[in-house]
């Protein structure tokens, strides 16, 4: 059987545990707790600041003076750390904007187990990408792809738009996912 394209870039085996320094780590609302841990281990500087992307974006607007708090420790943080990928609320969604920072080749922090999924033909008329990945979560099920990757292969991938791939890049949280890829091996 052929390796997953998870496999390939780390050229390891399906449950191998790979040592490589990620070129972005990618951080969000928890990164005031994340703070606050390093603090506690007495850490002063980060070692690489352009390493890390932190995006406010998933309780934004901050719906407490808890979160608002929050916000503006990391805001802190950031500027005493000197980080420069940081993108306050409003700006846009993490995982958007992390887009415009990976590049090929690139290793972005977490590569979980990897669930692949074949595409085949195209799409019938009348037959969305919402469609297909509600019939995928009937099919694998709500917590199908729990902590995992999923690749989509297949001839059936290059008829899909941009649109549609996005559509199923959102509907796969409904799996579960972490992560998505898409490649046309066909």
């Amino acid at each position: 059987m052929g390796k997953t394209f998870v496999e390939k870039i780390l050229q390891a085996d399906c449950g191998s545990i790979v040592f490589a320094r990620p070129n972005i780590v990618l951080t969000h609302d928890n990164s005031a707790s994340i703070a606050a841990t390093f603090a506690k281990m007495n850490g002063e500087k980060v070692a690489d600041p352009n390493q890390l992307l932190i995006v406010l974006d998933h309780n934004a607007p901050p719906t407490s003076s808890t979160l608002a708090d929050d916000y503006q420790k990391i805001r802190e943080f950031v500027k005493k750390q000197g980080i420069t990928k940081f993108h306050d609320v409003g700006k846009g969604i993490c995982h958007q904007i992390m887009s415009e920072y990976a590049k090929p080749g690139m290793i972005i922090v977490g590569v979980p187990e990897s669930v692949k999924i074949t595409l085949k033909g195209e799409l019938q008329e009348g037959v969305y990408a919402k469609d297909l990945a509600l019939w995928i979560i009937g099919m694998i099920g709500s917590d199908g792809a729990d902590y995992m990757s999923i690749e989509y292969h297949g001839d059936g991938v290059k008829t899909l738009s941009i649109s549609d791939r996005m559509t199923l890049a959102n509907l796969a949280s409904e799996m579960g996912y972490r992560t998505e890829s898409y490649r046309n091996l066909g």
